[in-house]
């Protein structure tokens, strides 16, 4: 007996950078210990959108800090 996989769709690339993006935003605002809400994301994903850098340089510290910095600030 085997079982039967539901079908797959493949992930297009711009959807897998945004869920890319959102993962990093995310591991960046709790590790600086910052509740998440679903404004505070959307806030903090077009600022990292608009800064137009590769979704890997969230995860560097000086980035990470940048984005916690504008985030809260604008509280």
């Amino acid at each position: 007996m085997s079982i039967s996989q539901p079908e797959c769709q493949d992930v297009d690339d711009s959807t897998r950078t945004a869920i890319a993006r959102v993962t990093h935003i995310i591991h960046v605002l709790t590790s600086h210990f910052v509740p998440l809400t679903d404004a505070l994301l959307l806030e903090a994903y077009e600022w990292a959108v608009e800064q137009e850098t590769s979704v890997k340089d969230l995860l560097q510290q000086d980035f990470g800090d940048a984005l916690v910095a504008s985030i809260v600030s604008n509280r």
